[in-house]
């Protein structure tokens, strides 16, 4: 499975139960394992990614050969392959920390990547209640703010999928409006001005 280092734990029989010490072959995808050599316990040095594959033919199919020896010099070697598979998860995208205006709404788009079929579906939760109020329509998060002061808070989405599922916290900031007085003109009929000048 991939985002795990533990591949694989050799077992031998030694027909003289002698102690064994176990190593890896120089091979085709060898670089990228390490083995205990009291346990025979094969460990990838760093998690493989399905979807970024580094074995040798880049099909997921690590091969590598293990060495086996007693303490009487005799060893033995065998081939093996190791398989990495897809691991079923969904992840659920950045969601960037949003403003708002006091007594205004606004709306968030939330999406996922998975590997898994069938429809995300996504719950949020605001961890202030008192000042904004949350809905979630299919992929829309729709926020109002409640408060006529400034102030912050965290919302929390999951996006679930077949039972899988994954979180994400963000910062909503509430920013109170401010109105900035207008100045009108009025001209007072005694002040007039002299566009034209007689010489």
């Amino acid at each position: 499975m991939e985002n795990q280092t533990h591949a694989i734990t050799v077992n031998v029989a030694d027909i003289n139960n002698s102690t064994l010490t176990y190593s890896i072959v120089d091979s085709l995808d060898s670089q990228h394992f390490d083995i205990d050599s009291d346990t025979g316990m094969v460990s990838f040095y760093t998690a493989p990614d399905f979807e970024n594959p580094i074995d040798l033919n880049s099909d997921n199919i690590y091969e590598f050969e293990v060495k086996v020896t007693n303490i009487q010099g005799n060893f033995a070697a065998q081939k093996v392959k190791v398989f990495v598979l897809n691991q079923e998860d969904i992840t659920l995208n950045l969601i960037k920390n949003q403003m708002i205006n006091t007594e205004h709404t606004i709306t968030v788009q939330l999406s996922s990547t998975t590997n898994l079929s069938g429809n995300v579906t996504y719950e949020a939760q605001s961890l202030d209640t008192t000042k904004i109020s949350i809905q979630v329509q299919e992929n829309s998060l729709i926020i109002t703010s409640l408060e006529n002061i400034n102030s912050s808070t965290k919302v929390m989405v999951t996006s679930i999928i077949n039972g899988f599922s994954d979180k994400k916290i963000f910062n909503v900031e509430v920013v109170r409006d401010t109105i900035s007085p207008t100045i009108k003109l009025i001209s007072s009929p005694n002040n007039r001005s002299a566009n034209n000048t007689n010489i």
